[in-house]
């Protein structure tokens, strides 16, 4: 599983993400769950979506090299899915219910984020309000994607 060649940009102003990934021009609207933050600027990998049986689809956004660092960008995405889901994310389901540990700093310090269509409680959530089905499509195509927050 390889970094899609398509980057996104994650317009922290106007709150949306667009760009090229997968053959599919993306354009979504988002908005940080109740209490919740936009990431800071900087270069993120939205890893690609699992399924939550309570949450539905989710991505894991995650500072680049902030889970399962690698010098071959290549590599970044794939290595990352196997130590977010063992370590800094813990996406994996116990009892039908997806684990509680503290998911809002990556091993790199950053912040991680979970990007879905409704607030994930108890993590750093973003909702995303239009597009969803489309980003997720996009994401699971390609493998994954960088994103830059400006």
């Amino acid at each position: 599983m390889a970094v899609s060649a398509g980057r996104l940009m994650f317009q922290a102003g106007s709150r949306t993400i667009a760009g090229n990934l997968g053959g599919k021009f993306l354009h979504c609207t988002m908005r940080p769950a109740q209490g919740g933050a936009l990431p800071p600027a900087g270069d993120y990998e939205i890893l690609p979506p699992v399924s939550d049986p309570i949450y539905g689809r989710l991505a894991v956004m995650a500072p680049v090299g902030g889970l399962g660092a690698t010098k071959d960008p290549d590599k970044a995405v794939s290595s990352a899915v196997a130590s977010a889901v063992s370590s800094a994310v813990s996406t994996s389901v116990v009892s039908g219910f997806l684990e509680k540990p503290d998911t809002t700093k990556s091993a790199a310090g950053g912040q991680v984020f979970v990007l879905s269509d409704r607030p994930v409680l108890g993590r750093n959530s973003i909702v995303v309000s239009s597009g969803f089905a489309d980003l997720m499509d996009a994401l699971q195509t390609s493998g994954g994607a960088r994103v830059r927050v400006a």
